[in-house]
């Protein structure tokens, strides 16, 4: 999957800028292609530059509501999601009730629940397309977040946390597969749920390799001698 393009739609730039700067930090695959301080211009936005995530605050000034935005774009067409961004917990309810949106987050935004509205936007666009190989000609590839060894067995770590012992018993099987990188002698990592690439560790040193930080907070090592692929490959992809 490439990189997710987002739109944000809130009537005060400081909120979309720390949007933006905490959306570059923490989920570097989506990038902010628009903002707009009213639901006229977001809407003008969503048509031209057909985001797949809109970030919509629920009150607006001026009189604009974010509920106002879906009268523009009916469901059944509509070809992006949308996550309400908002600090009054309060109007949860009616938007799942009356919107398509997908999910919401409340203001001040936490970094976890950013990372994890993307996640599951990352998900569901993937159940949508077609994977690119059925991983011994039964798994999707796309549910595959890892391929690895364990106890000398190849294994599959799938999205939702199962793992099925693989058919191979080496993971070079599986690295010819379009999405996924070779990591280590461990681990065979699927692109498409990893988050960001970093050579700094929790204590902020320079590593000599570096870490692949998935979706869901899984962090797999990167070797020394596959460190330039993988990043390469993971820019590429991104």
């Amino acid at each position: 999957m490439s990189t997710l393009k987002a739109i944000i739609i809130d009537d005060e730039v400081r909120n979309r800028e720390l949007l933006k700067l905490m959306l570059a930090e923490h989920c570097p695959t989506v990038r902010v292609v628009g903002q707009a301080a009213n639901i006229t211009e977001g809407v003008r936005l969503t048509k031209s530059q057909k985001p797949d995530i809109v970030f919509l605050d629920i009150r607006l000034s001026n009189g604009d509501e974010g509920f106002d935005f879906f009268n523009h774009f009916p469901p059944s067409k509509s070809e992006f999601e949308v996550v309400f961004v908002t600090a009054r917990e309060e109007y949860v309810f009616r938007a799942f009730n009356q919107t398509f949106a997908i999910g919401y987050i409340l203001k001040p935004i936490d970094p976890d629940e950013l990372i994890s509205i993307v996640f599951k936007i990352k998900q569901k666009l993937l159940l949508t397309q077609q994977p690119d190989k059925f991983i011994d000609d039964t798994y999707n590839s796309n549910d595959v977040m890892f391929i690895f060894i364990k106890d000398e067995t190849v294994r599959l770590h799938f999205v939702d946390g199962r793992e099925k012992i693989a058919k191979s018993n080496t993971l070079e099987e599986y690295e010819h597969l379009r999405t996924f990188v070779r990591a280590n002698r461990q681990y065979v990592v699927n692109l498409a749920f990893v988050n960001k690439v970093t050579d700094i560790d929790a204590q902020g040193d320079k590593l000599r390799g570096a870490i692949a930080v998935l979706y869901n907070n899984h962090e797999i090592s990167i070797s020394v001698n596959r460190k330039s692929h993988f990043i390469r490959s993971f820019v590429q992809f991104s």
